[in-house]
């Protein structure tokens, strides 16, 4: 499930209301971001979570309880869900499965940082963005670089430190990927043996009248 902004992010009073309806965890770490967007993005990260746990799985918030593994995944205690969340600019989105790990990534499409694909990218990956048609190059790019991303996060082990040797077009990983291009927006899951992904967006409106039952400016 994902959602999105308009291009001005400001902390505001309905933020701060929305703050007790996430884990005191996800608050802290709200909290803890200095720039407006990072707090909102951050907040509504854990929204679309508690929304998702809550109609899909019953699991309302008072019972949700995140750990971190060694790496710094986040994970529900007691429950057999895996979850992963991200965010970009003016967007984020939240994966939940409840099969096995789970991994995603959110970049918005911009210029292309060349040097990026000279140290990170596998010679197949580089491949595919020299051949690409030079108006669709930059959405190749960040839709394999999501791609990575997405595969690290369902590891759960941390940044590799040699990512040009992950191929995710290989036969071992490829058929794990679910893209979702929106707009100026690349999305990618990742999971090995979940493959029934539902992708739905939410707006910003919607969340806030499912949680306080309001009207907000539409975002």
């Amino acid at each position: 499930m994902y959602t999105h902004f308009n291009e001005a992010l400001k902390w505001d009073v309905t933020d701060e209301k929305l703050l007790q309806f996430i884990p005191e965890e996800r608050r802290e770490k709200c909290r803890r971001y200095h720039f407006d967007t990072d707090k909102k993005l951050c907040l509504y990260g854990s929204l679309l979570l508690q929304y998702i746990l809550a109609e899909y799985f019953d699991i309302h918030g008072e019972n949700v309880n995140i750990g971190y593994g060694k790496y710094g995944k986040p994970y529900l205690k007691n429950t057999s869900l895996s979850f992963n969340i991200s965010h970009t600019k003016c967007s984020v989105i939240c994966a939940v499965s409840s099969i096995e790990s789970v991994g995603a990534d959110a970049e918005r499409i911009g210029e292309i940082p060349y040097e990026v694909v000279e140290l990170c990218f596998s010679e197949k990956e580089r491949e595919t963005i020299d051949k690409t048609a030079e108006n669709e190059r930059s959405a190749k790019f960040y839709e394999i670089w999501t791609r990575k991303e997405a595969y690290l996060k369902y590891n759960g082990t941390g940044l590799l430190n040699e990512m040009s040797k992950l191929c995710t077009f290989s036969s071992e990983l490829s058929e794990g990927f679910y893209t979702l291009h929106v707009g100026n927006y690349i999305y990618n899951i990742y999971s090995e043996k979940d493959k029934e992904v539902k992708a739905e967006y939410m707006s910003v409106n919607m969340l806030t009248e499912y949680f306080l039952g309001m009207n907000v400016s539409a975002q």
